[in-house]
């Protein structure tokens, strides 16, 4: 794999494919920082940083109880 984007936006690409494709719809979990961790193999850090990312954007929202979830859909 030769992406040149730094792992933290490929993560966030990726989860926001996953969105748009229907993978992921309003109100589900995202993955944690940790799942994000195993599944990238990537560090603490790196997972964070494409979950603040994804909340910035607005693809994502913090949930009481839940934690992070698939923002509703903006028209």
């Amino acid at each position: 794999m030769n992406d040149p984007r730094p792992p933290y936006l490929r993560i966030v690409a990726d989860i926001e494919r996953r969105i748009a494709d229907g993978e992921l719809r309003p109100g589900d979990p995202i993955p944690t920082t940790r799942a994000i961790m195993r599944e990238w193999g990537v560090a603490m850090a790196t997972a964070t940083k494409a979950l603040a990312a994804l909340k910035q954007a607005g693809a994502i929202e913090s949930a009481p109880r839940v934690g992070a979830v698939v923002a509703p859909r903006r028209l």
